[in-house]
């Protein structure tokens, strides 16, 4: 007599391939979790070059901003942040005034930054990472 159909074992092994196949698709398909990071990415790439070229020239780089305004600036390089910032603390002290920086040293490092913008969010450096993340 000839088998019709497929077994429970075909379907099950079917089945577990469908969904390996979905659970590897579903990251690549998340536009909602990656939309929060995407500012955060053209600014890291600028500390990340920053950080390369104090390795490289063996000086300190800085990168400038002003509180009020969306842009942190680093050369002639300019990326905008998210929001405006509101508030900016660097290495535990309070950003006096509407200009300031913070420093990208040679050595792999960054000072400790940490930047509240005007929609309420956080941005906190990494400083071994040379990055902001959002809070």
């Amino acid at each position: 007599m000839k088998q019709q159909g497929l077994t429970l074992i075909e379907i099950l092994v079917v089945i577990f391939i469908f969904g390996l196949g979905w659970f590897t698709l579903l990251p690549s398909l998340d536009t909602v979790g990656n939309s929060r990071q995407d500012p955060l990415q053209d600014i890291n790439i600028m500390l990340n070059k920053a950080g390369s070229h104090a390795a490289k020239s063996y000086s300190i780089q800085e990168v400038y901003f002003s509180l009020g305004r969306e842009v942190l600036v680093w050369n002639e390089e300019e990326q905008k942040l998210p929001a405006s910032l509101a508030r900016a603390v660097i290495n535990s002290r309070q950003v006096e005034g509407t200009e300031a920086l913070f420093r990208i040293y040679p050595a792999g490092f960054m000072d400790e930054v940490s930047m509240e913008l005007a929609n309420g969010y956080r941005l906190q450096s990494s400083p071994l990472e040379q990055q902001l993340r959002l809070h």
